[in-house]
Protein backbone atom coordinates (compact mmCIF):
# COMPACT_ATOMS: atom_id res chain seq x y z
CA UNK A 1 0.00 0.00 0.00
CA UNK A 2 1.26 3.46 -0.86
CA UNK A 3 1.67 5.82 2.04
CA UNK A 4 -0.86 8.54 1.42
CA UNK A 5 -0.47 11.93 3.06
CA UNK A 6 -3.20 13.30 5.28
CA UNK A 7 -3.89 16.95 5.93
CA UNK A 8 -6.32 19.11 7.84
CA UNK A 9 -9.18 20.53 5.73
CA UNK A 10 -9.96 23.33 8.24
CA UNK A 11 -8.69 26.64 6.71
CA UNK A 12 -8.35 28.27 10.16
CA UNK A 13 -6.14 25.48 11.55
CA UNK A 14 -2.38 26.12 11.78
CA UNK A 15 -1.68 22.66 10.29
CA UNK A 16 -3.67 23.63 7.19
CA UNK A 17 -1.93 27.01 6.93
CA UNK A 18 1.51 25.37 7.20
CA UNK A 19 0.42 22.63 4.76
CA UNK A 20 1.51 20.04 7.32
CA UNK A 21 1.38 16.44 6.13
CA UNK A 22 0.38 14.10 8.95
CA UNK A 23 0.96 10.37 9.33
CA UNK A 24 -1.58 7.94 7.91
CA UNK A 25 -2.30 6.32 11.28
CA UNK A 26 -3.93 9.53 12.65
CA UNK A 27 -7.64 10.08 12.07
CA UNK A 28 -8.13 13.57 13.54
CA UNK A 29 -6.07 16.74 13.49
CA UNK A 30 -4.08 17.04 16.74
CA UNK A 31 -4.68 20.82 16.89
CA UNK A 32 -8.31 21.44 15.86
CA UNK A 33 -9.76 17.91 16.03
CA UNK A 34 -11.30 17.90 12.54
CA UNK A 35 -11.21 14.70 10.51
CA UNK A 36 -8.13 14.40 8.27
CA UNK A 37 -8.43 14.06 4.48
CA UNK A 38 -6.16 12.67 1.76
CA UNK A 39 -4.04 15.51 0.32
CA UNK A 40 -1.47 15.76 -2.46
CA UNK A 41 2.05 14.57 -1.60
CA UNK A 42 3.63 17.66 -3.20
CA UNK A 43 5.07 19.95 -0.52
CA UNK A 44 3.60 23.13 -2.05
CA UNK A 45 0.14 21.77 -2.87
CA UNK A 46 -2.97 21.88 -0.62
CA UNK A 47 -5.26 20.05 -3.06
CA UNK A 48 -7.48 17.23 -1.82
CA UNK A 49 -7.05 13.93 -3.67
CA UNK A 50 -10.29 12.09 -4.39
CA UNK A 51 -8.80 8.71 -5.32
CA UNK A 52 -7.05 6.84 -2.47
CA UNK A 53 -4.81 4.99 -4.94
CA UNK A 54 -3.13 8.20 -6.10
CA UNK A 55 -0.39 10.08 -4.25
CA UNK A 56 -0.59 13.31 -6.26
CA UNK A 57 -3.50 15.48 -7.38
CA UNK A 58 -4.39 15.76 -11.07
CA UNK A 59 -2.43 19.01 -11.57
CA UNK A 60 0.74 17.84 -9.83
CA UNK A 61 0.59 14.46 -11.58
CA UNK A 62 0.31 16.18 -15.00
CA UNK A 63 3.23 18.45 -14.09
CA UNK A 64 5.34 15.42 -13.09
CA UNK A 65 4.52 13.63 -16.36
CA UNK A 66 5.50 16.75 -18.35
CA UNK A 67 8.82 16.96 -16.52
CA UNK A 68 9.50 13.26 -17.19
CA UNK A 69 8.78 13.73 -20.91
CA UNK A 70 11.08 16.78 -21.14
CA UNK A 71 13.86 14.95 -19.26
CA UNK A 72 13.60 11.89 -21.50
CA UNK A 73 13.70 14.06 -24.63
CA UNK A 74 16.70 16.01 -23.32
CA UNK A 75 18.56 12.81 -22.43
CA UNK A 76 17.98 11.39 -25.91
CA UNK A 77 19.20 14.57 -27.63
CA UNK A 78 22.14 15.00 -25.24
CA UNK A 79 23.20 11.38 -25.62
CA UNK A 80 23.08 11.62 -29.41
CA UNK A 81 25.12 14.81 -29.26
CA UNK A 82 27.78 13.16 -27.11
CA UNK A 83 28.01 10.22 -29.48
CA UNK A 84 28.31 12.56 -32.44
CA UNK A 85 31.03 14.60 -30.72
CA UNK A 86 32.83 11.42 -29.72
CA UNK A 87 32.91 10.20 -33.30
CA UNK A 88 34.04 13.56 -34.66
CA UNK A 89 36.81 14.13 -32.10
CA UNK A 90 37.79 10.53 -31.32
CA UNK A 91 41.48 11.03 -32.16
CA UNK A 92 41.79 14.15 -30.00
CA UNK A 93 40.01 12.43 -27.12
CA UNK A 94 42.29 9.40 -27.48
CA UNK A 95 45.39 11.64 -27.31
CA UNK A 96 44.13 13.37 -24.17
CA UNK A 97 43.42 10.03 -22.49
CA UNK A 98 46.83 8.66 -23.41
CA UNK A 99 48.57 11.73 -21.97
CA UNK A 100 46.55 11.47 -18.75
CA UNK A 101 47.45 7.81 -18.38
CA UNK A 102 51.18 8.53 -18.88
CA UNK A 103 51.24 11.07 -16.02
Amino acid sequence: MKKIKLGCPNPECSNHKKNAKLKHNLTNCPICGSSLVHVCKNKKCHTLVEDDDKLYCVLCNADREDKKAVAAKGAAVGGAGLIGAGIKYRHAIKDVIVTLIKR
